[in-house]
C-alpha cells in the first residue's frame, strides 16, 4: 500500500527536516516552483516568484534543489516544470538560466523537454508570439541514472516510414545520376560524330 505525508512550511526549512534520515532514500522529485513575477499566493511576502530579480530568484531555486541533490538516491533525478517571464518585451530566459545554475551545484542536465499546451490562451501582445508550452527540466544526480523512459517513448520518422523515404530519396538520387551521365554520354557521342562528319566533309 502507498503511504504518503503532506508537510507544509517554507520550502528550504522543510526539506532540511527531511535529514538527515532521508539522504539517499528518493528515486525522483517532480516539482513545479512558482513562476517569476507570474503570481502571489498570499502566504507571505518572501515566498517564492517575489525576488527582487530574476537573478535571485534563480540563486533560491538553485540553494533547495542543491538539498534535495542529497536527498536523491545515486540513480535518482530531478523533473522541474519551469515556465519562463517577459520583461520589456525580452524573455528572461528562467528555465534556461536555473539549468546552468543546477550544473553548477553538481546536477547533470539531461534534457529540456517542451510541454506544449493545446488549450493555451491567445496572447494580446502585437511583437510577440504566445507562450504556448512550458518547459520541463530533467536533471540527475549522476551519469547512471534510473527512468522507464520505454513507458513514455513516442515513435519518430521511423513509424511513418521515415527510413524508406531516406531509401526512396537515395535511390531516386542514384538513378538520376545514371539518368544524367548516359544523357551526357549520349550528347558526347552525338556531338563528336557531327564533328567528324563536319571534318571529313570539308576535308582535302
Amino acid at each position: 500500500m502507498i503511504s504518503y505525508q503532506i508537510l507544509q512550511g517554507n520550502s528550504y526549512d522543510v526539506v532540511r527536516r527531511l535529514f538527515p534520515y532521508s539522504i539517499g532514500k528518493y528515486r525522483v522529485i517532480i516539482t513545479s516552483p512558482p513562476y517569476y513575477g507570474q503570481r502571489y499566493y498570499g502566504q507571505a511576502l518572501d515566498e517564492i516568484g517575489h525576488e527582487r530579480n530574476a537573478e535571485t530568484y534563480v540563486k533560491e531555486l538553485a540553494k533547495i534543489f542543491s538539498i534535495c541533490k542529497d536527498l536523491l538516491s545515486d540513480d535518482g533525478s530531478l523533473w522541474l516544470i519551469c515556465g519562463d517571464t517577459r520583461r520589456n518585451h525580452g524573455k528572461l530566459m528562467i528555465p534556461h538560466r536555473l539549468a546552468l545554475k543546477l550544473v553548477e551545484t553538481g546536477y547533470i542536465f539531461r534534457d529540456d523537454i517542451i510541454w506544449y499546451k493545446k488549450n493555451n490562451v491567445s496572447s494580446s501582445s502585437k511583437d510577440n508570439f504566445t507562450q504556448a508550452y512550458e518547459v520541463i527540466l530533467f536533471l540527475s544526480k549522476n551519469e547512471k541514472c534510473f527512468t522507464a523512459m520505454n513507458r513514455v517513448r513516442s515513435k519518430g520518422n521511423e513509424a511513418i516510414g521515415g527510413g524508406i523515404k531516406h531509401h526512396h530519396h537515395t535511390w531516386f538520387n542514384m538513378n538520376l545520376r545514371i539518368e544524367i551521365r548516359k544523357r551526357l554520354l549520349k550528347f558526347w557521342q552525338l556531338y563528336t560524330t557531327q564533328n567528324l562528319r563536319h571534318q571529313l566533309k570539308n576535308s582535302p
